[in-house]
């Protein structure tokens, strides 16, 4: 231990390299104390496991856990706004995150191929899950997206090839370009009551997807939303429906429509 370091509660007190203080012992980082965590704090550190931060943090700065491979698990603080962009991107062995009671908006890219996430619990205050936010989270299985949410950007949870379940938030009206493309494990989607436009290519490749209903609000199916959905089987249309381009179901070779 150097001697600028103090021991607290066992934990040794370290500094990032632009003076931001937090705790460390076996592996375990606790930030307390302080209401941003820098841009970078701690990327591409192998030495961490797991990550709680208290509830003095309001935003986790862009790139701030990039590329820790050994990060585990995080527990987000409730007084947390922001998830800034690419925050936990690349983190190869994070398995599970809780998301704080406060946080309102995931950056884009902010879990990026976490390739062992199998959990995210959503607080009730999320509104916005950015471009790519989960894209290539291969492990994870179920996704129940709260009332809160109102925007799921483009490619939010591409390529989640283990995703079995949607359940999509009563508030988000447009499910946009590619949100789920690429899903092959997905069997069911359910549509909040407000949805009115599945934008382009949103569930493209969505191979293990039989049945979808497309309710009364949705008044849009956009380009190739269903795309290359091989075991798409039945489709319920409501009657909202203005316009379904000419390409919605291109590719969906087992396909059935009701109207």
């Amino acid at each position: 231990m150097s001697q600028s370091e103090t021991v607290v509660n066992e934990y040794i007190i370290q500094y990032t390299s632009n003076g931001m203080p937090y705790q460390f012992k076996d592996g375990i980082v606790i930030i307390e104390g302080v209401e941003t965590i820098e841009p970078y704090a701690f990327v591409n550190r192998d030495d961490i496991q797991h990550v709680i931060i208290g509830d003095s943090v309001k935003m986790i700065g862009e790139y701030a856990f990039y590329m820790c491979s050994s990060l585990q698990s995080v527990v987000i603080g409730n007084n947390v706004e922001t998830i800034g962009n690419h925050a936990f991107e690349h983190c190869k062995s994070l398995q599970s995150v809780v998301i704080g009671n406060n946080v309102e908006t995931i950056g884009n890219s902010a879990f990026t191929c976490c390739t062992s996430l199998q959990s995210v619990t959503f607080g009730p205050n999320v509104k916005t899950i950015g471009s790519s936010a989960f894209c290539y989270c291969i492990l994870l299985q179920n996704v129940i997206i709260g009332d809160s949410v109102q925007i799921i950007a483009d490619f939010a949870f591409c390529d989640c090839e283990s995703l079995q379940s949607v359940t999509i938030s009563k508030n988000i009206k447009t499910i946009n370009s590619y949100s789920f493309s690429g899903c092959k494990s997905l069997q069911s989607v359910t549509f909040g009551p407000n949805v009115e436009t599945i934008d382009s290519y949103a569930f493209e490749d969505c191979t293990s997807l039989q049945t979808v209903t497309i309710d009364n609000n949705i008044k849009i199916l956009g380009k190739g939303v269903f795309h290359g959905c091989t075991s798409l089987q039945s489709v319920i249309i409501g009657p909202s429906v203005q316009y379904i381009d000419p390409d919605a179901f291109s590719g969906c070779t087992s396909l059935q429509c009701n109207y």
